[in-house]
């Protein structure tokens, strides 16, 4: 795997900015406010290295770990949604291509879509978990 550790610090947003950050990448915007993925991925797309390498790294991380699930699940297809499934090519292809490094050839051809929820995704997921616990106490 690209990192140690668990996926979450090093694929979601936040863990995009602090690679970024880490890179040398600074933590605000021209306007002041804090550093968003929004902002990293227009950088990374501009053809700033910082943000496109820390876009990559959370891409091959999580391009892995799918693989890797697609290996245990044989799934009949993965799913992304969330603000980051819609980052640009740096962090697309690095997760597709990570993918194919680390997925066995009877899963390879696993077709990986983007959600339909996009930015929701989360909060429409708790709430739907949150209403399932509430009804089963019921």
């Amino acid at each position: 795997m690209t990192a140690a550790g668990h996926l979450e610090p090093v694929a979601a947003g936040p863990g995009i900015i602090r690679e970024y950050i880490r890179l040398g990448g600074d933590g605000t915007q021209a306007d002041g406010s804090p550093m968003d993925g929004a902002e990293i991925d227009r950088r990374a797309g501009a053809g700033d290295t910082a943000p496109a390498a820390a876009e990559e790294l959370a891409g091959r991380a999580l391009g892995e770990v799918i693989g890797s699930m697609c290996n245990m699940l044989d799934p009949s297809c993965v799913i992304l949604s969330g603000s980051v499934a819609q980052c640009g090519p740096h962090w697309s292809d690095a997760m597709k291509g990570a993918f194919l490094g680390q997925a066995m050839p009877p899963v390879r051809q696993t077709p990986i879509v983007d959600g339909a929820l996009g930015g929701d995704a989360p909060l429409i997921g708790a709430a739907e978990n949150f209403l399932a616990c509430a009804y089963a106490e019921l």
